[in-house]
């Protein structure tokens, strides 16, 4: 039974950050797609051999961290399904007295 409500927590966990992602990801879209075509033109560039990008203003360089914000969230996602949920489901607990028995 223990390894049932781990299961279930785990998808709901993952489908709650799944969401938070899509959503996020679309914001980001909406960012560079409508305001830096138009509103705020040349704060995001390609350099000249397309390798990296240019932030060439506060905005640019704001929108370059929440960009980073975003992609830390997937490794965020990752610990709280796999290690935070079975931890709080006590899935780990007897593993410290085993290290100590083995030493």
């Amino acid at each position: 039974m223990k390894a049932k409500e781990l299961f279930e927590v785990q998808v709901k966990t993952f489908f709650g950050y799944y969401s938070f992602l899509c959503k996020w990801h679309f914001f980001e879209l909406v960012l560079g797609k409508l305001l830096f075509a138009r509103v705020l033109k040349g704060a995001v560039q390609c350099s000249s051999e397309n390798s990296k990008w240019i932030y060439r203003t506060g905005k640019g360089s704001l929108f370059f961290i929440l960009h980073v914000m975003g992609t830390m969230q997937s490794c965020v996602m990752t610990r709280a399904v796999l290690i935070k949920n079975a931890k709080a489901k006590g899935f780990f607990d007897g593993m410290e007295d085993e290290k100590k028995k083995t030493k």
